[in-house]
């Protein structure tokens, strides 16, 4: 065996020598940008704190102010007949009666009695009952069967908030849908959004099967131009088959979103992933759109809170406004049976919930929709319950951000009764 010359090992411990010393160092500054970072979390922890105290005693201050007046008989904030301001309401947005269902309005536009200048942001529910672009049927009976639990817009008990007193809810019935046609009803529920959107509200959607997150989604974009917005989508499903026959099922979802240019790639967040569609292909294309995907197996070694910590840094540094998406299979169908696409090992409630209210109390919601709840699949209406849950945490941010507070923030009455 030939022998290395003397001055090859002579170069290669040179390189070896520069290589630690590189690594040395390196881990040097690692560990110094570490501290200054665990520093600058502490000072940020520390403002957050003090602004959260700071605007609950404006708030006192105000509620104080606004009760003074009404003593004193120089402020009384007229009772406005709900009729009357369903009416307005219709009139100042110019948009016309849904094809069908009732329009219901939760709150009256009139705003809170502690805050007589407060303007409430305007919150859309509609129900979209289409069921013709997926698998299992029944999801054209999710808005009615979440209507009719009487669990929508409860107040939060993290913050104590109410978000029927901070933020104005409508519900606007059903959008129309064509059973024959998928692809009619596709076109109309985006000029719907786009009408809805563009009155400056928030359209809540609610599924129907995914299919209609396209339109859902369109719709928003094509009322704001060119504004940017990012796509948060939790579901075990990727939506993203590119070799069918057509485009229009719920399993095509994100890829028309991605291919017609709605949404950037990089704006993209997709959370649960799993099942049959994760494969390699399928993830080799999102990895090529540029798209942040996480999947269960991510989950699981990295563990939820990792993973979270991950989803919000990757929202964080995207666009400030954002389209919330759940496809309900995202959650473990032990908390979600009737699921239109049910798919095993999901995530729980209470963890989709807690990442749903903190997006929307912490970005800009342009947005919002819930999909494939079929309702005749669960019998003890635990999963609509659930769904609603849902909703209900993206409402909750939504009135956490508009009361002023951080997506942090906690009342102290909420965790403490103080009598230790």
């Amino acid at each position: 065996m030939p022998k290395t010359p003397a001055g090859a090992d002579a170069a290669t411990e040179q390189t070896l020598s520069t290589l630690r010393s590189q690594v040395a160092r390196l881990r040097r500054e690692r560990d110094d940008h570490a501290r200054e970072l665990d520093t600058l979390r502490e000072r940020n922890r520390a403002l957050q704190k003090s602004l959260d105290e700071t605007v609950d005693r404006l708030l006192e201050l105000e509620r104080r102010r606004a009760r003074e007046r009404n003593d004193d008989g120089t402020s009384h904030a007229t009772p406005r007949d709900p009729a009357v301001a369903r009416e307005q309401a219709r009139e100042s947005r110019d948009l016309p009666a849904q094809a069908s269902g009732p329009l219901r309005i939760f709150d009256p536009a009139a705003p809170p009695d502690e805050d007589p200048g407060f303007e409430k942001p305007l919150t859309e529910i509609v129900g979209i009952p289409n069921d013709m672009g997926s698998g299992r049927r029944n999801a054209e009976h999710g808005p009615r069967a979440m209507r009719a639990l009487n669990t929508m817009a409860v107040p939060d008990v993290q913050s104590l908030v109410d978000p029927m007193k901070v933020l104005s809810i409508v519900d606007y019935g059903d959008f129309a849908i064509d059973n024959m046609s998928v692809e009619r009803t596709i076109d109309h529920v985006t000029e719907m959004v786009a009408e809805t959107a563009a009155t400056g509200a928030v359209p809540m959607l609610v599924g129907g099967d995914t299919s209609m997150l396209y339109p859902g989604v369109k719709g928003v974009a094509q009322s704001l131009e060119q504004g940017r917005f990012g796509l948060v989508h939790f579901s075990a499903h990727p939506d993203a088959v590119r070799t069918a026959v057509h485009t229009i099922s719920d399993t095509q979802a994100i890829f028309r979103l991605l291919n017609e240019g709605i949404v950037r790639g990089e704006d993209l967040v997709q959370i649960g992933l799993r099942g049959s569609a994760v494969d390699v292909d399928t993830l080799t294309w999102l990895r090529e759109q540029g798209v942040r995907y996480h999947t269960m197996a991510e989950i699981d070694r990295r563990g939820f809170p990792a993973v979270l910590g991950r989803v919000l840094d990757e929202v964080d540094r995207g666009p400030a406004r954002i389209f919330v998406s759940i496809d309900v299979s995202v959650i473990e169908p032990s908390e979600m049976i009737a699921a239109g696409r049910l798919t095993a090992n999901g995530l729980g409630v209470r963890q989709v919930a807690s990442v749903i209210r903190h997006l929307c109390a912490a970005r800009e919601i342009v947005g919002f929709e819930i999909t494939d709840v079929a309702p005749m699949l669960d019998n003890t209406r635990a999963s609509v319950m659930n769904a609603n849950t849902m909703l209900n945490a993206c409402l909750a941010g939504m009135a956490v951000r508009a009361a002023g507070h951080s997506p942090e923030f906690i009342h102290p009455l909420s965790i403490d009764h103080g009598k230790d």
